[in-house]
């Protein structure tokens, strides 16, 4: 994706200010109250000079440097992509993972805790935030998803790799 490649060197920068996930996200909220705001700071057609004027009458002081920055790239509709990627600078930094969890059934609290020990272990991790979800159409067990590694222990998952296994031969 392309957007990635204009978002690192933004959230390097970001994460180097001391920039917190909580300014981006009070940015965009103004934006979000704002809906004509946010469309005259992303319209290519409005002069560089206008948008800073808006930038200066409209936000506080401590955002205005970062908002001006964006203006002058063109980038400020990456504020969001910007927010997730300076997340997952912190938690990278901090070695936090987010498991995601979907099941059919929730986990008792020693499953779980079984799973964040072994989660912990193989991603070197210190501290863990859980994100779950109850997905009846796994139809059983469960589907475990984290930094891009995926453990589908779910009926629906087994189900599917035994088809894939009987159209192979």
């Amino acid at each position: 994706m392309r957007r990635n490649g204009k978002i690192s060197p933004y959230v390097k920068a970001l994460w180097e200010l001391g920039i917190e996930e909580t300014d981006l996200e009070d940015i965009r909220e103004i934006l979000r109250e704002n809906p004509k705001l946010k469309k005259v700071l992303e319209d290519p057609r409005v002069s560089r000079q206008d948008k800073s004027r808006v930038v200066d009458r409209v936000f506080p002081e401590a955002y205005k440097g970062l908002l001006q920055t964006l203006v002058k790239y063109e980038t400020v509709a990456l504020l969001d992509d910007m927010k997730t990627g300076l997340q997952a600078e912190k938690d990278k930094r901090e070695r936090r993972i987010t498991i995601r969890l979907s099941y059919v059934t929730p986990p008792s609290v020693q499953e779980k805790d079984q799973m964040e020990i072994l989660l912990k272990q193989k991603f070197a991790a210190s501290e863990v935030r859980w994100l779950e979800e109850e997905k009846p159409e796994l139809l059983g067990g469960f589907l475990l998803q984290v930094n891009g590694w995926e453990y589908d222990y779910s009926t629906r998952g087994r189900w599917l790799e035994l088809k894939r296994g009987l159209i192979r031969r």
